[in-house]
């Protein structure tokens, strides 16, 4: 496959979402609750593919679903933590909808909020519940400086596409858990702004009421000996896909010197049948163990990478998107979910910014 530059991969998303607007019928509600641990944390990790609510956390759990700071030395490992530096955790939650959506409409939208938190924290764990006909919902830590709590029709990942936002976390289930290791964090600013982008498609014959919330484990900025995580976000908008079985790559991408990847999941629509991803050191080194291998496009599973990805600047993550085209037309890269994408994101550390890259 021609590599392309990301300004030009961006040109031809512009074109190609242009003709793509998301329709919506929309009651606006959206915004934030603040609380302690004790009275709004979720639960543990639930396993892959499992779109079950987490359970309620036991007391002395802190909502942190068994998250610690680290020693500074040994971010990662579950032995390793500092016993003397336990964390207080706040919950912050913020949430899109009602978005009313009549039998087979579409619609993606976005609003832009506030969180209430005074101080910088750190944010070791997000859990994510959403209401059925969801397609994904993307956390992003937005570039705006005015709120807009009215769902907004906007294009699915731009945010990520046109720079506007840095995604904190996407998810494509009902019921997500994103606990980081042991050590490892994000961190938010004072008054962080964050934009919520929903996606959801209505296949059934009565209305569906889409909503969305995300739930932020915060601890205090002085926590000690805390490593700050990041996202990487890859794949093509080269998406070509005539009538029949066909897959695009293998493709590689090199990851960060000296960043350890720890979580990843996989993106396809409708006619995805298979998105594979492996420990390489090209496209050509094939004769690997997966460490992502799923055939529900639908539902993807958050991959906890057990151990994780050591990257030397020389090693990285090979990819494979399989679909399988019935619709008797060529199918091309777009935001509908009857049009099609092959990316992948990874959640990393220590931090070297947002890592996008396009082939």
């Amino acid at each position: 496959m021609e590599k392309l530059g990301t300004a030009a991969y961006l040109a031809a998303f512009v074109l190609l979402v242009g003709a793509f607007g998301a329709c919506s019928s929309l009651a606006p509600s959206a915004g934030f609750q603040s609380s302690d641990s004790d009275a709004a944390a979720q639960g543990t990790t639930p396993d892959a593919g499992d779109d079950s609510a987490p359970p309620a956390p036991t007391s002395d759990d802190g909502g942190l679903g068994g998250w610690h700071p680290g020693t500074g030395a040994d971010a990662g490992d579950a032995a390793a933590w500092d016993a003397g530096g336990e964390a207080t955790s706040t919950t912050i939650t913020a949430s899109v909808g009602p978005i009313a959506l009549m039998p087979n409409e579409e619609t993606t939208v976005c609003i832009t909020l506030r969180l209430p938190n005074t101080d910088s924290v750190y944010i070791p764990r997000i859990t994510v519940d959403l209401a059925p006909g969801s397609h994904h919902l993307v956390v992003y830590r937005s570039m705006a400086t005015e709120e807009n709590l009215t769902p907004t029709p906007c294009t699915a990942f731009q945010g990520i596409l046109m720079g506007q936002a840095v995604p904190l976390m996407i998810t494509e289930k009902l019921a997500d858990d994103l606990t980081f290791p042991q050590g490892v964090a994000l961190k938010i600013e004072p008054h962080q702004m964050i934009e919520l982008e929903a996606h959801y498609i209505n296949t059934g014959s009565t209305t569906l009421q889409g909503s969305g919330s995300a739930h932020f484990e915060t601890v205090p900025v002085t926590t000690a000996n805390v490593i700050e995580s990041d996202l990487g976000f890859f794949g093509t908008l080269g998406i070509i896909i005539p009538p029949g079985v066909q897959s695009n790559g293998p493709m590689f991408v090199k990851g960060l010197a000296g960043t350890h990847g720890f979580a990843l999941t996989t993106h396809e629509h409708r006619l995805g049948t298979d998105f594979k991803i492996w420990a390489a050191t090209s496209a050509t080194d094939v004769n690997h163990t997966p460490v992502a291998d799923t055939k529900d496009w639908a539902n993807p599973p958050l991959y906890r990478l057990s151990p994780e990805l050591d990257f030397d600047g020389t090693n990285g993550l090979a990819y494979q998107c399989t679909w399988n085209n019935t619709t008797g037309q060529v199918v091309t890269f777009g935001e509908s979910a009857l049009q099609e994408m092959c990316f992948l994101w990874m959640y990393y550390y220590p931090s070297q910014g947002f890592d996008m890259r396009f082939q």
